[in-house]
């Protein structure tokens, strides 16, 4: 039971860690499009997009923390 429980949280860790990189590899191209324009609705959408990215970002570094933090237990 508890290596089924290691394997579990290994692989929610794992995922957690592959969501984390898309949200980061996401933010970094809404940057770089926010960095090449200039019209004014469209930088609006995409700080707001940005801004969305980053909250999945902590969301998914808490989990990877907690997850973490009970692999340690």
């Amino acid at each position: 039971m508890i290596e089924e429980k290691i394997a579990n949280d290994e692989s929610r860790l794992d995922n957690a860690e592959k969501q984390l990189k898309f949200h980061i590899d996401k933010k970094s191209k809404l940057i770089k499009q926010l960095k090449d324009t200039n019209e004014y609705k469209l930088r609006i959408k995409l700080k707001e997009k940005i801004n969305e990215q980053k909250t999945m970002i902590e969301i998914w570094i808490n989990d990877i923390n907690s997850i973490k933090s009970r692999v340690k237990k």
